[in-house]
């Protein structure tokens, strides 16, 4: 009986915010009832998600310079940036393809070939 007498004075209180028309209670009362959090927020979009860097353990300055380096070169490369590109940048700054981290990340790229994945978008 509680409940239904709390529900009548909500339903009374919103029908005399909408001046006593039905019509203005009803799209008050669906626009209080769609405010209430039945499910959790959203999370950030997946476009947010795509465009942080993550450092991992990497000195902000050389954070900053690959996150330049990957912009600049996906702007003039007509297919964008190719695992082929981060490996001859690698290989400028030292690194060796002989490296498992240098294996791996051709092995993840499309295709059957090492020259398809190796051509494939980073």
């Amino acid at each position: 009986y509680g409940g239904s007498g709390f529900g009548g004075l909500i339903f009374l209180y919103y029908f005399y915010q909408a001046k006593y028309s039905f019509h203005k209670t009803e799209i008050l009362l669906l626009d209080r009832i769609r405010r209430l959090p039945f499910y959790w927020p959203p999370g950030p979009p997946e476009a947010e998600k795509n465009s942080t860097v993550h450092g991992e353990g990497l000195p902000p300055d050389l954070v900053e310079a690959f996150a330049e380096w990957f912009v600049i070169t996906d702007l003039q490369e007509a297919g964008g940036v190719v695992r082929d590109d981060v490996l001859e940048l690698f290989k400028e700054l030292g690194f060796s393809e002989d490296q498992q981290a240098a294996k791996d990340f051709i092995h993840r790229g499309d295709g059957q070939l090492e020259e398809h994945k190796r051509l494939s978008g980073a």
